[in-house]
């Protein structure tokens, strides 16, 4: 019995060594939306000031696209509206 236990963990511990980085790779795609949502208001305070309502609403209810599209434009374009309408423009 204490053969087979043996053989069981010297199995998982093959599996577990093989699909970690796969786990962490998966774990850190599922939690990057919140982190670029977050980043890309920080981004928008400090180079436009206070955000109102709606640009928050659009925020918190965008996909990650426009999360990363808007994410490049705060660099470039002069006004907040510019900001959200460049994913119109993709």
């Amino acid at each position: 019995m204490r053969l087979c236990y043996t053989a069981l963990f010297s199995v998982i511990n093959v599996i577990m060594k093989n699909l970690t980085p796969f786990l962490y790779v998966f774990v850190i795609m599922k939690d990057l939306t919140p982190f670029l949502r977050k980043l890309l208001r920080k981004q928008l305070e400090h180079r436009f000031g206070a955000l109102p309502a709606w640009a928050i609403d659009k925020l918190n209810s965008a996909p990650e696209q426009d999360l990363e599209t808007w994410g490049e434009a705060v660099l470039t374009v002069p006004t907040l509206d510019a900001v959200f309408n460049e994913s119109k423009t993709h």
